[in-house]
């Protein structure tokens, strides 16, 4: 009953993870990519999770659009129900586990709807889940004499058993078993009866979360009993031995033998469950049983900690993709805003300027339409690339700010610093391209504010500020800067 618990566990690890993983790639350019037939990020992402097997993403009809799996571009899923479950629902999905048709191996499929902006689906990510986590466990029953592992799905279809049994090979129906009737009429519990493999067993089985498939576990009643009547046989002289023990450890110093050590090792348990996972038990002069406690306290330990760093590598992992903008290699929309608002809080704080640069490439709808849009992208890596020149501050910050429209934010700034920089900006830009009548360079138009936080002021008040200026830059015929304060002094006058 305790290896099923940890398989289900170890099952439901892997589904959040993976889980978390489509919802982050549902958030980032990996989908436009994807649909454009640019594969490269769905395969390096499945070498991050040890329990993922591949990705795909499809297009509405259910067309396998792009994968990490050559086998499966333009294979059809629309008539899988985990795909219309998906695409109906709106929501995450998972398949139940079968035998890949393509791969021939026990897989789960995990759907995961991509909306547009008007919240309807565009296209749907599908990851391949593998039996890694199952494979954990094999070990511990390999040592269990006449122990066995079975995975069974709701049709009653064998996935997984070790040790393998003839004649029933992965994907065979074993539905007709009296044992596997019972294990799919229940969410949980014990068994006991002849299995498949005609051997008489007691076992436990548990449905993992999210699907149909029951986990069995089982060992062989014959030789459980023989351990059994041994085992009682062992407990009575170790019950007789301890009692002696027990007697001459009270009568030698029980306090240093026993009391000290327990004493030691609660306070290790209360040190671990306040989070400190660097307990660890020393164990000179202890009783091999408590030794031995001390033991399994520090594996577990070393276990947690060990599960804990994973956890934080991912999620730095996540939080990277969340964050950066791959065309540009600059932070993204979401990066600014969170940068916005920390460094207004730090500024209001402070009581000092903060100065802001909104930019966009002059007639560059017209550029891309006509140079193409490779010559498109490469000319907003180069306006990339000058913009990092000129963010040379300490606390300087870049952002691609959507479209071919871009941010730099000033700490420490005020408004004449702010229009120097933007006109270093302007002048850094020298991106050439051709076309069929010859060469142009694009140009750019700066809007430029700085403002010192105050009660009434919000972030958004010095993105407006910003914005105002660079429309006043296009108005004044585009490839120049103007500040926001030249716009309240005109309108003043």
């Amino acid at each position: 009953m305790e290896l099923v618990r940890r398989g289900s566990e170890a099952h439901a690890y892997a589904l959040t993870s993976v889980r978390s993983l489509l919802n982050v790639l549902a958030h980032t350019d990996a989908i436009d990519r994807g649909l454009a037939h640019d594969c490269r990020i769905l395969s390096q992402t499945t070498t991050k999770l040890p329990w993922l097997r591949g990705l795909s993403l499809t297009d509405t009809s259910g067309r396998v659009v792009c994968s990490t799996s050559n086998q499966k571009i333009d294979l059809q899923v629309s008539d899988r129900p985990y795909f219309n479950a998906a695409m109906t629902s709106g929501r995450i999905i998972l398949s139940d586990y079968t035998i890949g048709p393509i791969s021939d191996k026990p897989i789960a499929l995990a759907a995961q709807p991509v909306f547009a902006a008007d919240h309807s689906v565009r296209a749907v990510l599908i990851a391949t889940l593998n039996l890694q986590w199952l494979d954990q466990l094999i070990p511990t029953i390999a040592r269990q004499p006449g122990a066995a592992i079975a995975l069974v799905n709701g049709q009653g279809n064998l996935i997984r058993r070790y040790p393998e049994v003839p004649n029933f090979k992965p994907g065979t129906n074993v539905s007709g078993d009296a044992t596997i009737k019972s294990i799919l009429s229940r969410d949980h519990g014990e068994v006991a009866g002849i299995a498949f493999d005609g051997l008489r067993r007691i076992g436990a089985f548990q449905r993992l979360p999210q699907t149909d498939t029951r986990l069995l576990i089982s060992v062989d009643e014959n030789k459980v009993l023989g351990q059994i009547d041994r085992d009682v046989g062992w407990a009575y002289l170790q019950f007789a031995i301890v009692i002696l023990i027990a007697l001459l450890a009270a009568w030698i110093g029980g306090e240093r033998l026993i009391v000290a050590p327990i004493r030691m090792l609660a306070q290790a348990v209360t040190q671990l469950g306040r989070g400190d996972l660097n307990a660890r038990m020393p164990r000179a002069g202890w009783v091999p049983e408590l030794a031995q406690l001390a033991n399994a306290f520090d594996e577990m330990t070393q276990q947690l900690a060990v599960r804990e760093r994973e956890l934080r590598a991912a999620n730095r992992h996540y939080e990277e993709l969340a964050s950066r903008d791959s065309l540009s290699g600059l932070a993204n929309r979401r990066a600014f805003d969170s940068r916005l608002k920390a460094e207004w809080l730090k500024a209001r704080l402070t009581k000092t300027p903060l100065g802001l640069l909104l930019f966009d490439v002059d007639h560059f709808k017209a550029f891309n339409d006509h140079c193409g849009h490779l010559e498109g992208d490469t000319c907003l890596r180069q306006v990339a690339d000058a913009l990092a020149s000129v963010a040379t501050g300490p606390d300087d910050f870049a952002a691609r700010y959507g479209g071919d429209e871009f941010a730099l934010l000033l700490p420490g700034v005020d408004e004449p610093q702010a229009i120097a920089r933007a006109e270093r900006l302007r002048k850094a830009i020298d991106i050439v391209s051709g076309t069929t009548a010859g060469k142009r360079t694009p140009t750019i138009s700066v809007g430029a504010a700085s403002i010192v936080p105050g009660d009434e002021a919000t972030p958004e008040s010095l993105i407006a500020a910003a914005d105002m200026g660079l429309y006043a830059a296009k108005d004044r015929g585009r490839d120049t800067v103007v500040g926001h304060a030249a716009i309240t002094l005109a309108r003043a006058g």
